[in-house]
């Protein structure tokens, strides 16, 4: 059976296979006396395990049991009225009920799972901590890549407060505190000031306490004074699970994203120790490039482009993507503007020879003109530019062209009456060598 406490530190024991499972063709589950592994996956119950099976949230353990010269991968753990299975598989060999077995806890996947089991407490508090006593825990899920942790709040974390948030986890790696445990009646375990459970849930009685943050106070001095209002400093739950002997194992935590998942319900992703160093370095990376980019007088499209992919697609701090888009944001912005300048002063130049050129033409007796004006002015700009000359000179029948980054773009107007009306005609004549055609 699953034992009531589960003793973190235990990684192997002897044990007696008890009872054998397999899913037969039809998808049924099968007790069975023996079982061929070159057959498939076998479902093994122990009469005693050092496996912590799944549950809270937390994933199982995983590892091998050694049976017969033969070494079983211990791949799923699940409990199921009280007992324990063992979902294995191997590719020789044959186990049977009342076998002798040595199993083998994975000790250092029970200890990364473990550790960010422990920060997913403090990531708890850390919440309740900074948005109030609405947040309460609506799920988790952590193993030993990462954890999750679902909480009810009606919006989004802002930058700042996913920030606080990160910083306060992170305060309590860097107290190192001890991560305590006790048996403690349910009744006045539930008394305990600040204590994090899950509504709905059945505890057993006694239940397992589990503080993470106390410093130099101990579990005991907690259930002294249950109601003393210090124990809002530290994290305090109801939990089964394996934990990290201290905080300090986790080394460092850093959220990478924040969602909602339902109406009033968001989600915390995290890391803790390597990766969340390289995530750290990713971010730092990131933030680098984009203050190289700002810096640049005229970076490409493409190297915006790029950059942007590799924030998108980056593992890093979610307080910190937003800070990189708005960087992204303002040298886009500024090369805009940039760009919005040139064009203006090249239309100001563009105009003066325009007109220039329609004021000879008129005074010259000429009834059309054709003027061409400088690559980088836009076609609104010289949509704009031709009425203008149009106003000053009704009587001129005036075709204004622009050309540059392999397009060309074309005004007219034509007095009514004048030999070269309609002005469209005109128009779709010239393009049409261009394959082009007027409009408007």
């Amino acid at each position: 059976r699953q034992p009531q406490t589960v003793k973190d530190d235990a990684v192997s024991g002897s044990g007696v296979v008890q009872a054998l499972f397999i899913v037969d063709e039809s998808g049924a589950l099968q007790r069975v006396e023996a079982r061929d592994l070159s057959d498939g996956p076998v479902g093994v119950v122990l009469d005693e395990s050092p496996f912590y099976a799944e549950a809270g949230g937390q994933k199982n353990d995983v590892g091998v049991i050694e049976v017969d010269g033969v070494s079983l991968e211990v791949r799923d753990v699940q409990a199921y009225a009280g007992y324990v299975l063992h979902t294995c598989v191997a590719t020789e060999g044959s186990i049977r009920v009342s076998a002798s077995v040595e199993s083998k806890v994975d000790a250092e996947n029970r200890r990364r799972n473990a550790i960010n089991h422990s920060m997913t407490h403090a990531l708890n508090w850390a919440l309740w901590t900074k948005l109030g006593d609405g947040v309460a825990q609506r799920g988790s899920d952590n193993d030993a890549e990462r954890l999750r942790f679902d909480f009810s709040h009606g919006k989004a974390l802002t930058t700042d407060e996913l920030e606080e948030v990160e910083a306060l986890v992170n305060g309590v790696i860097e107290k190192n505190d001890p991560v305590q445990r006790a048996l403690v009646p349910l009744d006045e375990a539930m008394q305990i000031e600040s204590l994090r459970a899950v509504f709905g849930e059945n505890y057993p009685d006694p239940v397992r306490v589990v503080a993470v943050g106390l410093g130099e106070d101990t579990l005991d001095d907690v259930r002294a004074d249950p109601s003393n209002a210090k124990w809002r400093a530290a994290s305090i739950e109801l939990c089964g699970g394996t934990h990290s002997l201290a905080s300090g194992d986790a080394q460092r935590f850093v959220i990478t994203r924040e969602e909602a998942v339902a109406k009033g319900v968001r989600r915390v992703e995290a890391v803790t120790n390597g990766k969340a160093a390289e995530a750290a370095r990713v971010g730092d990376e990131l933030l680098a490039a984009c203050q190289t980019l700002e810096k640049e007088e005229a970076p490409s499209q493409e190297q915006q482009k790029e950059l942007r992919a590799r924030i998108d697609a980056a593992t890093c701090s979610a307080a910190l993507k937003p800070k990189l888009r708005a960087s992204l944001e303002a040298v886009a912005k500024r090369l805009a503007a940039k760009e919005k300048a040139k064009g203006a002063a090249a239309a100001g130049a563009a105009a003066e020879v325009v007109v220039e050129k329609c004021d000879e033409a008129a005074a010259a007796g000429h009834t059309s003109v054709v003027v061409e004006v400088p690559a980088g002015v836009d076609g609104k700009s010289v949509g704009k530019l031709a009425k203008k000359i149009h106003k000053a000179h009704p009587d001129l029948a005036l075709f204004v062209v622009a050309g540059g980054g392999g397009k060309v773009g074309a005004f007219a107007a034509v007095p009514d009456g004048h030999a070269l009306a309609p002005a469209g005609a005109w128009l779709n004549a010239a393009l049409e060598p261009l394959g082009g055609r007027g409009g408007g």
